[in-house]
């Protein structure tokens, strides 16, 4: 699943708020999944090339949303859910 676009590729995308995505999409390339200093998981991001087009715009791997296509489609709803092993 792919957030966006958003940023300066859709300022009028829902999730715009002061000129900036509310969700801190494009997340940054990370090496390995990590914890951060407020406890959250920080989780891995290849940065091997891999691009899609949406709506026009051109969208890698910084895009992806975590999800559970499971989850998605039992409940057929967005269920936000962490596990990490």
């Amino acid at each position: 699943m792919m957030h966006g676009p958003c940023g300066l590729a859709n300022l009028s995308s829902p999730c715009m708020k002061k000129d900036r995505c509310s969700k801190y999409y494009p997340k940054k390339f990370q090496a390995k999944t990590v914890r951060d200093h407020e406890g959250y998981l920080v989780y891995r991001r290849r940065d091997n090339g891999r691009e899609m087009i949406k709506s026009g715009i051109t969208l890698g791997n910084r895009s992806v949303v975590p999800h559970n296509p499971y989850l998605l489609m039992k409940y057929q709803a967005h269920i936000n859910m962490e596990w990490c092993n």
